[in-house]
């Protein structure tokens, strides 16, 4: 089950199976896919930047360096979602909401009640799926 999908550093698209517990990996030109597999039992959510991929799902996040890195947990916290805003790794679960991958800063939303996917720099857009609305912060605000 296809869960979500990034453009790599290198033009590749990367998409996250979730019932396979994988990524596949598309060449920027299409003329291949290859399977990738990751230290996590649930792959659900991947984003990028400019020099790694990263992955996560039930068991945490893992970092990618792209296109032949290590792989590297960096963080085991749950997520729902992942997005790179303004430089900075931010994840999405039910218990913390939007919070930096690997770090201790939470976003304060008022009236969120369920962090989903993200998307956008500044603002920063945050899916509510309970809801059904959008969120969007002033990534400026943000020290």
């Amino acid at each position: 089950e296809p869960r979500d999908l990034d453009k790599t550093p290198d033009g590749s698209w990367v998409v996250a199976d979730t019932t396979l517990g994988l990524l596949f990996v598309i060449a920027a030109d299409g003329s291949s896919v290859e399977r990738m597999s990751v230290p996590l039992n649930d792959v659900s959510t991947v984003t990028s930047d400019a020099s790694h991929v990263f992955v996560g799902g039930a068991d945490g996040v893992v970092r990618i360096g792209w296109p032949d890195g290590p792989t590297e947990v960096i963080d085991e916290r749950s997520v729902d979602g992942l997005h790179v805003a303004n430089g900075i790794l931010w994840g999405t679960n039910t218990e913390w909401g939007v919070f930096e991958v690997n770090g201790s800063r939470r976003l304060e939303i008022p009236g969120l009640r369920r962090a989903g996917r993200m998307a956008g720099n500044n603002p920063l857009l945050v899916a509510d799926p309970l809801l059904g609305n959008v969120w969007a912060v002033d990534m400026d605000a943000i020290e």
